[in-house]
């Protein structure tokens, strides 16, 4: 985690449309793995926890700020220390609750969670067995995990495998396809590893290079048929030869950074309190404000002086300036961008090419459906379409 100088100098917001529809709600950054590529770079020795009270507070305001889904999430959500207590309050909300788990527990407390009502399930799963224990740093973590996903599968969970796509790891995703519809999963879905939390600047090479991304999506999309399991990835690149995109879906997490200024339709709610509109943004120091400190009512209607740092994101940068392309890919990633320039803003996406334009990079939490209708995208975490 990123440590800043705290500062209650709070902004007036400029939002156009306060419209909360899913918060990614970290309860713990404690966790019983150590993996090479955690976001929030999590371990068991970490005391960052939200008590029940703020909990309580955050489920309160974001209900009466419309929001529809709760994602429980960590660190591993299930070893905080009021887990139970937390799960009872979220599910008698009334909002769609996901909990996303790593996997390790016991068959016998997945069968309490869904005796207890909870009916989502979202599962990490990294590749086949070397990559996805050398990913997490665990050997034996995949059958262990792949034995929860089909205990989970069984005792009626719907229940979603997520990948993250990575150089030494891609060549497993299209067999765990395979084996995940075997167990039966609903929806298997694949993000692109963006470095963010553990090692990030050290890891930037073991990003997936866009070609590459677009040949696997390929290939992936021909193996889907017309199996039940629903497959979706993050697009990644828009490429000239491609349907145009609708770019008025870019809404939510995958709306794009210019966007974050303007509309508030998801927040990401850490361990430690700092609340953020994007989840690749939590090691940037830049939250809106802290959960511990005010309120989630008081930090949307007056975010810390950090959201003028999100309203800089809507004017193009650097030789963005002079881009006919600006309009549509309003300058990529800027959480990649600060990673690949050292703390620097002001610069085109890495992986930019708008010059001969081979692609234009778009946000890597916009998502694609690779079942389906393939034209559908969205912004957003659970169903596409």
């Amino acid at each position: 985690m990123t440590n800043y100088p705290r500062d209650s100098s709070t902004v007036e917001n400029n939002f156009e449309v306060v419209n909360l529809r899913e918060i990614d709600l970290n309860i713990t950054n404690r966790c019983n793995l150590d993996c090479r590529h955690c976001a929030f770079a999590s371990h068991i020795g970490d005391s960052s926890e939200l008590s029940y009270e703020i909990i309580r507070q955050i489920i309160e305001d974001a209900s009466t700020l419309g929001c529809q889904e709760i994602h429980l999430t960590g660190g591993e959500p299930t070893i905080h220390r009021e887990f139970d207590r937390v799960l009872e309050l979220i599910i008698d909300s009334g909002m769609f609750t996901r909990l996303i788990s790593n996997g390790v527990m016991p068959h016998s407390r997945l069968k309490k969670y869904f005796d207890m009502g909870l009916r989502h399930l979202l599962f990490s799963l990294d590749g086949l067995k070397d990559s996805h224990d050398r990913i997490r740093g665990r050997n034996g973590l995949f059958k262990k995990t792949l034995d929860r996903i089909g205990d989970a599968v069984r005792l009626g969970f719907n229940v979603r495998v997520n990948a993250v796509a990575m150089f030494d790891n891609i060549q497993d995703l299209v067999p765990l396809y395979w084996k995940l519809t075997e167990l039966g999963v609903h929806t298997y879905s694949i993000f692109l590893y963006t470095p963010t939390g553990r090692n990030a600047a050290k890891q930037l090479h073991h990003m997936i290079q866009p070609k590459q991304w677009r040949k696997f999506k390929e290939a992936l999309a021909e193996s889907c048929g017309t199996n039940a399991t629903e497959v979706f990835v993050e697009k990644g690149y828009q490429f000239p030869d491609e349907p145009d995109l609708n770019w008025a879906e870019m809404t939510g997490r995958g709306g794009g950074c210019h966007y974050l200024s303007t509309h508030m339709d998801y927040l990401l709610i850490t361990g430690t309190g700092d609340v953020f509109p994007c989840a690749l943004l939590n090691d940037k120091a830049i939250p809106y404000g802290n959960i511990k400190e005010r309120r989630l009512s008081e930090i949307i209607a007056r975010p810390s002086k950090h959201y003028l740092t999100y309203q800089e994101f809507r004017k193009p940068s650097g030789r963005c300036g002079s881009c006919n392309w600006w309009e549509n890919c309003h300058g990529g990633c800027r959480a990649l961008v600060h990673a690949f320039n050292e703390g620097n803003w002001n610069n085109p996406d890495p992986f930019c090419e708008s010059t001969s334009p081979a692609y234009l990079p778009l946000c890597p939490l916009f998502k694609q459906s690779l079942s389906g209708d393939r034209s559908n995208h969205s912004g957003f975490s659970e169903r596409l379409g």
